[in-house]
């Protein structure tokens, strides 16, 4: 049985979730994220080798030769502090046994640029 209260029933999620995904297939946002992925993790492993090991249970080449990569999420989101308005784009990182490692996460503006990113456990 459907459960709903007052708000659910006089609200309606303003997204056409059809359109929505089209804007995901359209857009490329998962391969857009996969090279900023690769960019951010790069850097960090060039900057600090023995924290990306920690977290990453492996080297930059085994993760790279190895590990899982899949698209995971894609949400808009607001900040309601910086009234900010955004895309965020998740991939899943696994190791070679398919145990999850952590996320990358991309935030885009509404013009598809990324002004942000992380990995998040």
């Amino acid at each position: 049985m459907k459960r709903t209260n007052q708000c659910q029933q006089n609200i309606t999620v303003p997204i056409e979730k059809h359109a929505f995904t089209t804007f995901i297939k359209q857009s490329d946002i998962f391969e857009k994220t996969r090279a900023f992925m690769w960019q951010y993790l790069q850097n960090w492993y060039a900057d600090s080798a023995s924290d990306f090991m920690v977290c990453m249970r492996a080297d930059f080449e085994t993760v790279q030769k190895t590990y899982h990569f899949y698209d995971s999420c894609v949400a808009i989101a607001k900040d309601l502090e910086r009234e900010l308005d955004y895309i965020n784009c998740w991939i899943d990182i696994r190791d070679a046994e398919d145990s999850v490692c952590c996320s990358y996460r991309a935030m885009y503006d509404y013009d598809l640029i990324c002004f942000d990113d992380t990995i998040e456990k």
